[in-house]
């Protein structure tokens, strides 16, 4: 039988009080594109582009689960 992990692969920073969806938050996510994992952050904007335009405030708690994500992402193994 086959071992299985986890691995935290998104992070959704909102203002306090607000739902998970709203317009004023932000995704740091890991991707991988076959040639190894990467951090994206996009607001939670309908278009889903990546995108590095914040707002000053919210800043440093995208920065800390951007190096988060970082650590996990030097962890996880692409396959080859």
């Amino acid at each position: 039988m086959k071992k299985y992990i986890s691995h935290i692969t998104e992070i959704t920073i909102i203002p306090e009080g607000e739902p998970i969806f709203s317009e004023e938050g932000y995704v740091i996510s890991i991707r991988d594109e076959a040639a190894g994992p990467f951090i994206v952050i996009h607001d939670n904007s309908d278009n889903q582009q990546p995108r590095l335009g914040v707002d000053l405030e919210v800043w440093p708690q995208i920065k800390d689960a951007a190096n988060k994500l970082i650590k996990i992402c030097k962890k996880i193994k692409s396959p080859a």
